[in-house]
């Protein structure tokens, strides 16, 4: 059997794929499992051999991507994202079945078996979702053997030239002392309205360094990026690491760390991959359709309002629960 899956989105959306990637592989281990993806999921998807052949399609116009899928005459294709453009093409294609989530447009179409799921009124994580649409393939084969899988197959590993690289980058900032906790403070998101302000984020890693000296803090940025560095120059135990396209850097960096402070973004779903404990930032729709199987509710911080909604009385409460469950996390852990 031959089965196709295509999952090209942001970096959280291709890693909450994984837990789907590898059920396919599991339950069909003869099978020929092809992936179709974009540079998130090229940097993120080729360290794993339970993934026969995945597929760049940034640089694909429409009908070399129909041309391309033809190419394997698929037995099962996977379409993890139903818009109307994505449904158009891959009914262009001589796949024999189209699994994928049911809208109005699909719905009737030849070929496409569709997985109902609520838009309005359900709380199925997105990452469940997935698994939803790998058991549409043989529902009895799924519901016998799934309790099987063990998902720790789908942990991402840095190579050693990212370990390489982050651990420099500590030892150029005195970070490198395996006893000081290394903590994460991401404050930049582009998948979601709800998340402290700039400011904010530098009031609570003045206020956490100030506190705890004792503890290490790094900021990962990207290009873009505000750049905050002129707020946070004189903290002698925060650094600001400058990351490159390379997302397994950002993976070392994690592996490095105990705790990520971040909103709903990607680095939030890397380190739930990686079991990193986090204090989530998230509205109350992210806290159930985008939470990871290894989030600890207790840590989420639930924000009410978007961002720019947010007086300073209330960014000043969040900023205090997230200090507050900072300090119990370092407690319980001995860290202090």
């Amino acid at each position: 059997m031959t089965i196709g899956f295509y999952r090209a989105g942001l970096i959280g959306d291709n890693v909450i794929a994984l837990h789907g990637i590898y059920a396919i592989k599991f339950l069909y281990p003869q099978s020929k499992l092809v992936v179709y993806t974009n540079v998130f999921g090229i940097n993120l998807y080729g360290q794993f051999d339970f993934i026969d052949s995945l597929i760049n399609i940034d640089s694909m116009q429409e009908q070399q991507l129909i041309r391309e899928i033809n190419t394997r005459t698929f037995d099962c294709f996977l379409l993890t994202q139903p818009n109307r453009a994505k449904c158009k093409m891959i009914s262009q294609t001589n796949a024999k079945r189209i699994i994928t989530f049911r809208t109005l447009r699909n719905f009737i179409q030849p070929r496409f078996e569709t997985v109902f799921i609520s838009r309005n009124f359900s709380n199925i994580p997105q990452y469940q979702r997935i698994l939803m649409l790998v058991r549409k393939i043989d529902s009895k084969h799924y519901k016998k053997n799934f309790h099987r899988i063990d998902f720790s197959a789908i942990r991402l590993t840095s190579k050693e030239t990212n370990q390489a690289k982050i651990a420099q980058f500590l030892a150029a900032h005195n970070m490198d002392n395996i006893s000081t906790p290394l903590i994460i403070v991401n404050p930049f998101v582009r998948s979601t309205h709800c998340n402290l302000t700039v400011n904010g984020y530098c009031t609570l890693i003045r206020t956490l360094a100030s506190s705890y000296p004792q503890v290490n803090i790094v900021i990962p940025t990207y290009k873009n990026n505000i750049d905050i560095s002129p707020h946070l120059q004189s903290l002698e135990n925060v650094a600001i690491f400058y990351n490159d396209s390379d997302l397994l850097n950002i993976v070392a960096l994690l592996e490095s760390s105990f705790l990520l402070i971040s909103p709903s973004t990607g680095i939030s779903h890397i380190a739930n991959n990686l079991k990193i404990p986090i204090i989530w930032l998230c509205s109350k729709i992210d806290k159930n359709l985008w939470v990871g199987d290894n989030m600890d509710s207790e840590l989420f911080i639930v924000l009410d309002k978007p961002t720019q909604k947010l007086t300073k009385e209330q960014e000043s409460y969040y900023i205090n629960a997230i200090t507050q469950k900072f300090a119990t996390i370092l407690h319980a852990q001995n860290r202090i």
